[in-house]
């Protein structure tokens, strides 16, 4: 049963000793020098490999451990799964306490919250963008007689490009779609035959 330190700046240029200091108490300390926003942190995913049923993790803050509700309980979830002990000295947070497993279950009443908030932001940006006339969903599908056209232009003799601009379709749009009117013409030659 190890006790493990993880300690993290946000850049290179930042000093890591107060988050040490706070971690000298640990057999082994991992430490990042990235921004929290970061999910590839390298020894923060050494540290999570390295824990073993019934350690302890310690930060010197819980923003070392991560920036958003969501990353940090993620976090946590994995290292209560695990059965590891995790420890936060700033906070004074042990999750081998009754308050450690309180403060917890606020964070993920906290973390359920914020996605609930953006779900309805996003649903009231929606009704807003549809109640005034903004187009909501994929592409418009291309008219096929459009299509029909450009692929008889071209059979005439005029270039991808010419047959676009005359019909006003972008070429890109042509060959995105020319598969249409090659299984049109080839589904009408079937049933002729």
């Amino acid at each position: 049963m190890a006790k493990i330190g993880y300690a993290r700046v946000s850049s290179e240029n930042q000093n890591l000793d107060l988050q040490l200091e706070s971690l000298k108490d640990c057999g082994k300390i991992f430490t990042d020098k990235q921004s929290g926003k970061d999910n590839e942190r390298p020894q923060l995913k050494e540290c999570l490999k390295f824990l073993k049923t019934g350690d302890t993790l310690k930060v010197w803050k819980l923003s070392r451990l991560g920036r958003s509700t969501a990353g940090l309980l993620e976090i946590l979830q994995e290292l209560r799964d695990r059965k590891i002990t995790f420890e936060s000295h700033t906070e004074g947070i042990d999750t081998n306490s009754a308050m450690g497993r309180l403060i917890f279950g606020i964070l993920g009443s906290i973390a359920e919250f914020e996605r609930e908030i953006i779900l309805e932001n996003q649903m009231a940006g929606i009704a807003a963008a549809k109640a005034s006339g903004k187009k909501w969903g994929g592409r418009k599908p291309v008219n096929l007689d459009k299509l029909q056209a450009i692929a008889l232009f071209i059979e005439q003799g005029k270039s991808v490009k010419e047959a676009c601009q005359l019909i006003g379709v972008n070429k890109s749009v042509w060959f995105r779609n020319r598969h249409r009117v090659i299984n049109t013409s080839n589904n009408e030659g079937q049933r002729k035959n």
